[in-house]
């Protein structure tokens, strides 16, 4: 029992052995047709490779697409739809076609090249010359044209770098004007709040039909054509300070050019006691109406009414001289309310009370002739007339009228062709 259990035994160990090496054999054999199958794919892929085929895709005038093979000659070669290209090697050379390179060598000129491919003809060439003159002599007239605006721009520009240089001149001297006469205005406004210096001035000294007795005198007499007088009342006007203080030496520049020095002739204040000094003295009114005179925005009424005539129209004893072709004389334009420019014979605006003031004492003290009704009635209108606009609004400057420049276009320049 032992023996034969034993054999059973090695049998089966035998046989199993027999079935490993069997297993051994079989993947054996696996490892070899796969290592076959392996190389004739790589065979396959390799031969696949070698038979790629580049394809192009190119189009009509219609639209349609045709599949054209990638060839050089196919690049180089010309078609009207297709765009034109060129291949280059890794260093950067391109690839030229040898019957490009025959066409480059044997032809001078761009037209020559292009002919070789029916892209240019003489004709072409002939007319492409002509259509090029016809655009040269164009571009040539509209050079010249260019030229000649450039040239008249630029002297616009220095006329209008001079007018606008006026402009702005004239526009800052007419603001500063302007500011003065707002000034002046609010001034105006504000002494519309206080009794009106006019009716606080004819309270000192009357009116020519009722002078102030109480005013020394000095007012009414003056009437009577005493000078001195006259003399008095223009003092308290000009210069007085208050209490005994007069300047006399001060010299007061008249409106008449003296022909003798060229020069505005002056004249003293010559001041002599009088009646009205105890009067006014130290009054806060009177000092404010000699403020007033003082001030240079206060300005005549512009009418030389002597005479006693009165026919409603401002007269103007300068302006009739020149009306009558002739100069004015040294008593008109010291009587006249107006300013006269001698050299250019022409008046040039209205005094100030100041000014006819001065002119007035300048008459008195030079004893330029003037008879009782010329002197009553210069006093009259000086004092009834023109020291009216101790109150009146001050004359505002004439209206900006300027129309700012406009600076001119630059040409445009043509294009060369």
């Amino acid at each position: 029992m032992g023996l034969s259990a034993s054999q059973a035994r090695l049998l089966s160990i035998t046989a199993r052995i027999s079935d490993n090496e069997l297993h051994s054999q079989s993947i054996a054999n696996s490892k070899v047709r796969l290592a076959d199958k392996t190389q004739e794919a790589s065979k396959e892929y390799i031969e696949a490779l070698n038979a790629k085929k580049l394809v192009f895709t190119t189009y009509d005038a219609k639209g349609n697409s045709t599949m054209q093979s990638l060839t050089p000659a196919f690049l180089y070669q010309y078609t009207p739809m297709k765009n034109q290209y060129v291949m280059q090697d890794t260093n950067g050379n391109y690839l030229l076609s040898g019957e490009d390179i025959k066409n480059f060598e044997e032809t001078d000129s761009l037209m020559q090249f292009l002919s070789r491919y029916d892209l240019f003809s003489l004709d072409m060439y002939e007319q492409a010359m002509r259509d090029y003159q016809e655009d040269l002599k164009n571009y040539n007239e509209k050079k010249d044209f260019y030229n000649d605006a450039y040239t008249k721009y630029q002297d616009d520009l220095a006329t209008y770098n001079s007018q606008k240089a006026d402009y702005d001149a004239d526009h800052k001297r007419w603001q500063a004007e302007k500011d003065k006469y707002d000034a002046d205005y609010q001034k105006y406004l504000d002494d519309l709040s206080k009794p009106q210096l006019y009716d606080v001035f004819a309270g000192f000294v009357g009116t020519s039909d009722n002078p102030n007795s109480n005013a020394g005198y000095c007012y009414g007499e003056a009437l009577s054509g005493y000078s001195s007088c006259y003399r008095h009342l223009l003092a308290h006007l000009l210069d007085y300070g208050g209490g005994s203080k007069y300047n006399t030496n001060y010299d007061y520049t008249s409106s008449w050019t003296d022909p003798a020095t060229g020069k505005k002739a002056t004249t003293q204040l010559i001041y002599t006691s009088g009646g009205m000094s105890g009067f006014v003295s130290d009054d806060p009114n009177w000092l404010e109406i000699v403020d007033a005179l003082n001030d240079t925005s206060r300005l005549c009424d512009g009418d030389d009414n002597f005479g006693g005539v009165n026919d409603g129209t401002k007269e103007n004893l300068i302006q009739q001289a020149i009306d009558e072709d002739r100069k004015p004389t040294q008593k008109e334009i010291l009587m006249s309310d107006y300013l006269y420019d001698e050299e250019n014979n022409k008046v040039i605006g209205l005094k100030t009370l100041k000014q006819k003031a001065i002119d007035l004492l300048y008459i008195l003290n030079n004893n330029i002739a003037l008879t009782t009704v010329e002197m009553r009635e210069t006093l009259i209108n000086f004092t009834e007339g023109d020291m009216r606009n101790l109150s009146s609004p001050p004359t505002p400057p004439d209206p900006f009228t300027m129309v700012e420049p406009t600076p001119p276009e630059v040409p445009v320049e043509p294009v060369e062709p």
